[in-house]
């Protein structure tokens, strides 16, 4: 389980430094946390950069959460891909309010 969390946040911070284009802020995977069997996956991240900035960043991230999950997917081998993304304000405490979460359950998912 701590294998595929530390998996998950080096793969999901490539991936959002490398494959998603548009981001305007320094965007930083805090914390993966991983269900017991490896169904959930919660990726809190953080924004660095002006209000404006993070807003953008929240969008551009939501809008392109399939496609992180997908890279995920492609980059490490499990029987299913969990994925999550949660923001959070500079402070580091999750932004329940400004931004929803978009979750993917995996038995709704099929490869």
């Amino acid at each position: 389980n701590e294998r595929v969390r530390k998996e998950l946040m080096r793969d999901i911070s490539e991936i959002l430094q490398r494959e998603i284009r548009g981001l305007l802020g320094v965007v930083s995977v805090i914390d993966v946390e991983v269900s017991h069997d490896n169904s959930y996956a919660k990726v809190i991240y953080s924004v660095l950069g002006s209000a404006e900035q993070v807003e953008k960043d929240k969008e551009i991230i939501e809008k392109n959460t399939g496609r992180v999950r997908y890279e995920v997917g492609k980059r490490i081998r499990l029987r299913l891909t969990p994925l999550s993304l949660t923001a959070c304000t500079n402070s580091g405490r999750a932004d329940e309010q400004s931004i929803k979460t978009a979750s993917f359950d995996s038995s709704s998912i099929t490869r």
